[in-house]
């Protein structure tokens, strides 16, 4: 049960952190920030180190899931044999 918790409570605290990191990618990726102050290029290489840390942080999530999502869908190649 404490996993499924913390599972949730992981989650949360990413999904987080992403939307900040969205706000963040807003400000900083394009020539000029919100101030109409031009962007560096260690701005715009931090702002990508910090999706690829976080992209790396969601597979973590996932591979280490409490539970095991399955599908009973049947895919068909469509050539009959």
């Amino acid at each position: 049960m404490f996993e499924i918790i913390g599972f949730i409570a992981t989650v949360g605290f990413f999904t987080w952190l992403t939307l900040a990191w969205c706000l963040i990618a807003f400000n900083t990726l394009g020539r000029y920030n919100i101030g109409g102050v031009p962007n560096t290029v260690k701005d715009k290489v931090l702002t990508i180190v910090l999706l690829a840390v976080l992209a790396l942080g969601w597979s973590a999530i996932f591979k280490n899931s409490p539970f095991q999502i399955t599908s009973k869908t049947t895919i068909t190649h469509g050539i009959k044999e």
